[in-house]
């Protein structure tokens, strides 16, 4: 009992004030984060979030920073927060004895160094993607005004017994807490979480020759009448489902184009430009406001693809390998140089625009989840992220193909992989 009593008279005790902005602040981070726990497993739309609104919870909950090791990040926050709420009644109480226990601050210590480094990490991944969750910024500023909180404690709590804090609990306190967060980035970073979903679809009789039909014949795309990079003819044929102002449509685009160059004379992709915005597609709720030039830029592919084919993949190109998207003037002004102006403008009030966004939308509409970029092919719908999971996808395409078309081939004939 003196030992209980020596180490816990060393900490600061605490107010009710303090005290009940601990646990609710650490409770309210609990439940948000048991929430969005619920929404990842689950699959469904967290409330009042979608790529139409002003915060983009689906493309943060599907990245590949919301799940490490295949779990989600959420599921640890919530028992983060959870412990750090029952912590909270471990804490030495100004008269009242000094009932408490020596754990109670430095759980919070090392809480609190977690759950201020995982934030501050997590808010970044949020600018760079471009995309925010408002529940996700709820959990992290929760832990911010917690750790604040905690170091307030600490610094201006009475501490009657006039000796110093434990040093070996506050120094394992916060080491604790730095090592998780250490765990975390560089987890995520050396062993990305691999958020690839693949489906695949009943086998159905051939094609006819220039046709390609997706989603379980669903949908038909006659070859000769939509934007394609490579042969119609090609043994295999995807779909792209894209949009060029979508941050993770630009890392597919990098890993196709380097595909394209070793494989485009077997591989031919279909670009069927989705446009995020209200304005085009009837899907969208509203425009996200990193969506707002979403259509323009779609009419201006098709529109180069429609007056010059051999000059859309320069336009495509330079849209996408780019670290922002352009401006609506320099993108017009890119599409002009390529085809002229006259050619563009004509190309522009040509109704068959329209109707090819009407009909990648309607594709799109029947993909499940609404997500971009997407690949389809007759028998597939699927989301490849990290990106550079489709090369295994397409060598397998690729080595089916050709032993359909040459049965006598043994797979050593057919290559190796299909990673450039």
């Amino acid at each position: 009992m003196a030992d209980h009593h020596s180490s816990t008279a060393a900490w600061p005790t605490t107010g009710p004030v303090l005290r009940w902005v601990l646990r609710l602040v650490a409770l309210a981070a609990a439940m948000i984060s048991a929430y969005l726990a619920y929404v990842s497993i689950t699959g469904t739309d967290a409330m009042g979030c979608g790529q139409d609104t002003a915060f983009d919870c689906a493309s943060t909950l599907s990245s590949r920073h919301a799940k490490w090791l295949g779990i989600p990040v959420s599921g640890a926050a919530t028992v983060l927060y959870g412990g750090l709420f029952l912590a909270t009644w471990l804490l030495p109480v100004a008269g009242n004895g000094r009932k408490g226990s020596g754990w109670g601050w430095p759980i919070l210590i090392a809480g609190g160094t977690a759950a201020a480094g995982a934030g501050l990490w997590f808010i970044a991944q949020q600018i760079l993607l471009e995309s925010f969750c408002a529940y996700c910024l709820a959990v992290h500023v929760c832990g911010l005004i917690l750790t604040a909180s905690v170091v307030a404690g600490l610094v201006v709590g009475t501490n009657d017994s006039g000796r110093p804090f434990p040093r070996w609990r506050t120094g394992a306190g916060a080491g604790l807490g730095l090592l998780l967060v250490v765990v975390l980035v560089g987890g995520q970073t050396l062993f990305p979480g691999d958020q690839t979903l693949l489906a695949k679809g009943p086998d159905l009789p051939p094609d006819q020759p220039g046709v390609l039909t997706v989603l379980d014949g669903r949908h038909r795309l006659d070859l000769q009448d939509v934007p394609i990079i490579g042969s119609p003819d090609a043994p295999v044929v995807i779909v792209k489902l894209f949009d060029y102002t979508c941050a993770h449509c630009k890392k597919m685009h990098t890993v196709l184009d380097q595909f394209d160059k070793r494989y485009s004379d077997r591989v031919a992709i279909v670009m069927a430009p989705v446009p995020l915005a209200k304005a085009c597609n009837r899907l969208m709720k509203g425009t996200h406001h990193k969506h707002k030039d979403a259509c323009a830029f779609a009419r201006y592919g098709l529109a180069v693809w429609l007056a010059d084919q051999t000059r859309f993949n320069q336009f495509h190109e330079w849209m996408f390998l780019r670290p922002a998207s352009p401006t609506l003037k320099a993108a017009r002004s890119h599409a002009v140089r390529l085809v002229g102006e006259q050619a563009f403008t004509t190309a522009l009030r040509d109704p068959w625009i329209d109707a090819r966004i009407k009909q990648f939308v309607n594709i799109w509409e029947d993909c499940e989840p609404h997500r971009v970029p997407k690949i389809l092919t007759r028998r597939h719908e699927a989301i490849f992220d990290p990106p550079d999971t489709i090369y295994p996808f397409i060598a397998e395409l690729l080595a089916a193909a050709e032993t359909t078309a040459n049965p006598g081939l043994s797979a050593a004939d057919l290559g190796g992989d299909a990673a450039p």
